[in-house]
């Protein structure tokens, strides 16, 4: 489709990458595609927490070898790291050649963010972004009674419920008032809150790490942490404190990037048109208020490698945007959102009203029933849904990706309360909790109009007089 016998260069593995290489692969027959990765193996980064925890035995089911992977393609595959790159003479350098190329994709990830704080570098320190962060927190579980985790995002949420499956006393430290702040408003954390410290994980939340201790019998390992001045002991410290994007490459290279990670348009274009990049190094938009933020989520980077993938082949696609939609498992609670939280809608300057649910996934009656939280966000002038919070035993991500197609359709309060359900006992409950919480956000909607209208009525009976 306009790629023949093009030289075209991935460079990166992870999800971005592959599925850039598998679109060109299938719509670009006769280009000439090498994809160039430090790391022998692909795999998931989702996982991971869940090996840690023992859901997932060892790491083995998770990784594949690039090579297994495209076996039976004309994918060139080469184990080395890209140096430079140099857009006016369309070349890269890497530790042992120089390469051309006639499109280059940049699929480059992302690293862990460690706060710049005393002692991070202490044995028993560690990020989990890699197999071998895996394999070495795994390790010092065995001679560990006690860790903490650093950051209550979804990351640090899912790591503190691995080391409660191994009996480990945990202690979550989070700088936010709330956990999972970027995700949730602080009403629906405290659900999840409540679910944690009820399952015997302490949180410490609006709290400040001062420093890494180190143990007095043994030099150069950890020893536990200072945090707002107070000691608290651990075995084991990882830090789930975000990712940055790796765009160092790009900017060496006169590419335009933000400190959200390299910038693109809607077909994955960088500034300078043969070259494109997708996954966690990039800046991309929210699409409900056109905010910049940084990509960072599996589904994501697939999908923008697959624009991307389309667009070099001749295409025409377009990448949207992100509705942050998210679902992650907390030890046995699934937890998920999409769209804004009321604090993101309130900066976008939307004025909202949430309907609120607590249901059960099942009838009363049928044994096996769990409970479920549903907050669904709605513009009070439009009356459109603007996100949803979610907490449940079970069924998280079907509602999850239930409102994340609402969002996409623009629907509305009236949309929401005419969505026609399906219904079995041994399956879910009735009435549907998104159909209960858009009834509540009805009721609540109404009462804010007759409020407005009484205060304007008041305010009109003032001024005549």
């Amino acid at each position: 489709m306009g790629t023949k016998n093009k030289k075209i260069i991935i460079i990166g593995c992870g999800d971005a990458g592959i599925s850039t290489a598998v679109t060109l692969l299938r719509m670009s027959k006769d280009a000439e595609i090498t994809i160039i990765e430090r790391e022998k193996y692909f795999y998931p980064r989702c996982p991971l927490p869940f090996v840690i925890g023992g859901e997932i035995v060892g790491t083995k089911k998770i990784i594949k070898k690039i090579e297994d992977m495209f076996s039976g393609t004309d994918i060139k595959i080469i184990h080395d790291t890209v140096l430079s790159i140099n857009p006016e003479e369309n070349t890269l350098r890497t530790k042992n050649q120089v390469l051309e190329y006639d499109y280059l994709v940049m699929a480059t990830g992302a690293s862990s963010h460690v706060p710049p704080i005393k002692g991070s570098n202490l044995s028993g320190c560690y990020t989990l972004r890699t197999i071998e962060d895996t394999k070495k927190i795994i390790k010092r579980i065995i001679d560990s009674e006690s860790a903490i985790v650093i950051g209550g995002g979804a990351i640090g949420l899912e790591v503190a419920s691995a080391f409660k499956n191994h009996n480990l006393d945990v202690t979550v430290i989070e700088i936010m008032d709330y956990i999972m702040g970027t995700s949730f408003d602080p009403g629906f954390s405290n659900i999840i809150e409540e679910y944690l410290t009820g399952n015997g994980i302490k949180i410490l939340k609006g709290a400040k790490v001062n420093e890494i201790t180190e143990r007095q019998d043994r030099k150069g390992e950890v020893g536990g942490v200072i945090v707002d001045r107070k000691f608290i002991p651990a075995d084991l410290v990882v830090f789930s404190t975000g990712i940055r994007a790796n765009s160092e490459l790009a900017e060496d290279a006169k590419i335009k990037v933000s400190p959200h990670g390299i910038v693109i348009n809607e077909r994955l274009q960088t500034s300078i048109p043969n070259i494109y990049a997708c996954g966690d190094c990039i800046e991309i938009k929210e699409i409900l208020t056109g905010k910049k933020v940084q990509s960072g989520y599996g589904t994501q980077a697939d999908r923008e490698g697959h624009i991307a993938g389309i667009n070099i082949a001749g295409g025409k696609g377009i990448f949207e945007g992100t509705l942050n939609s998210v679902v992650t498992k907390a030890m046995d609670l699934e937890v998920g959102r999409t769209g804004l939280t009321q604090k993101e809608a309130k900066e976008a300057g939307y004025e909202t009203v949430v309907g609120v649910v607590k249901t059960k996934t099942k009838p009363d009656y049928y044994p096996g029933t769990k409970d479920f939280w549903m907050h669904l966000i709605f513009d009070v002038k439009s009356e459109r849904l603007l996100g949803a919070q979610i907490a449940g035993g079970e069924d998280v991500v079907g509602y999850v990706n239930l409102a994340s197609m609402a969002l996409q359709k623009g629907n509305t309060l009236e949309d929401t309360l005419s969505f026609k359900y399906s219904y079995a006992p041994p399956i879910c409950s009735a009435p549907s909790p998104f159909v209960s919480a858009a009834e509540n956000a009805y009721k609540k909607l109404n009462r804010l109009r007759k409020i407005k209208k009484a205060k304007e009525k008041k305010l009109d009976v003032k001024t005549k007089k």
